[in-house]
């Protein structure tokens, strides 16, 4: 009865690695490459799973630890890729805490332990194909493992929902939250649930539809990819950020028009509805070809205007406290800022260079 989701999910895996492996090209290979691996993983341990059940044979708990820590690993690798817009390295430290996690399995084999297990479960109860007898013995490897594996999940969830911060192509991260937000859900809840069964059965505590759940959950993450489609189209449209192009130097110079002609009051909403584009459209355009956040140019054109207001003469007439209020600054310690980042000296120093 198990055979036939299993053999489904390979179907799909297969279905769903040909259409990755297709759409790689030179602009989407720096991060589509690690997400196709992660497939891969997936798709072995699937396999794996599959081969247990129609033949019984148990395979190495550390061969499944393996094929699951590379799935997280390169689902990490891929989300990271593209927030930064260049291809993630595998670094030593990767493959440091997978040997960290494989020295305890030794540690345990050699039947030293931080965990004692008893368990009153029958031997047919398991996780995937870790039966209950496989896991007495390796307690403190299999919680370490999914302990790894959690870490990766908080390391991802981490950088997804604070890539609008980190990123310098913010077309790319709304594709990316359209395409993955579900099917990362999914896939760390179904880790998540594993994990709890373990710690279920390390309780002698065991319900069948608790792992059925499990799987099941584990399965529809599959399906989310045939049910959404568009989802993998906006993953597969990702690509390299070009340095510049036309449309958005003409949006850079209607921002610039923008700003000679309004009052200093303005902020990256007020842009957004006067202009008529995109928050994620300006702070592109505006990173594009300033290089610089949308608070740093919003700034620098205020200083400059308080600059210009100074070189007339304005504060023989007027006090500092206007001064900062007309060139759109609501305090006069953040405007002394603002005012020594962009021109390099304070305000009183600038208009005692022209009085």
């Amino acid at each position: 009865m198990d055979i036939y989701p299993a053999y489904i999910a390979l179907g799909l895996m297969a279905i769903i690695l040909y259409r990755i492996f297709e759409s790689i090209n030179s602009e989407n290979e720096y991060h589509l490459k690690h997400l196709f691996y992660h497939f891969v993983f997936q798709y072995i341990f699937i396999a794996h799973y599959s081969i247990h059940l129609i033949t019984s044979y148990e395979f190495s708990i550390t061969v499944t630890f393996l094929l699951r820590y590379f799935t997280y690993l390169f689902l990490y690798l891929y989300i990271k890729s593209v927030i930064y817009s260049k291809r993630a390295k595998l670094k030593i430290g990767y493959f440091a805490l997978a040997g960290l996690i494989l020295s305890v399995y030794y540690l345990n084999t050699k039947g030293i332990h931080l965990i004692n297990y008893s368990s009153k479960v029958t031997s047919d109860s398991s996780i995937y194909h870790i039966n209950a007898s496989v896991i007495s013995g390796n307690e403190d490897f299999l919680f370490l493992s999914y302990f790894g594996q959690l870490i990766y999940s908080i390391l991802m969830l981490r950088l997804f929902f604070n890539s609008h911060k980190l990123t310098s192509n913010p077309e790319n991260i709304i594709r990316l939250k359209d395409g993955l937000t579900l099917y990362l859900v999914f896939f760390i809840v179904s880790i998540l649930l594993t994990m709890n069964n373990i710690v279920l059965l390390y309780f002698n505590i065991h319900f069948i539809s608790y792992s059925f759940i499990t799987r099941m959950i584990g399965f529809t993450t599959l399906l989310i990819f045939f049910i959404f489609p568009n989802t993998s189209k906006e993953l597969f449209s990702i690509k390299l950020k070009k340095k510049t192009t036309n449309k958005t130097k003409s949006i850079f110079d209607q921002i610039l028009n923008y700003f000679e002609e309004s009052d200093p009051n303005y902020n990256l909403s007020n842009l957004s509805i006067d202009t008529g584009f995109r928050n994620e459209i300006i702070r592109e355009s505006i990173k594009s070809h300033s290089n610089k956040t949308v608070p740093a140019f919003i700034n620098s054109h205020r200083i400059e205007k308080a600059c210009k207001l100074i070189q007339e003469g304005y504060l023989k007439q007027y006090s500092m406290n206007a001064l900062v209020e007309v060139s759109g600054f609501t305090s006069q310690p953040t405007f002394n800022r603002a005012f020594k980042l962009v021109s390099g000296k304070t305000p009183t120093e600038y208009s005692e260079s022209y009085s």
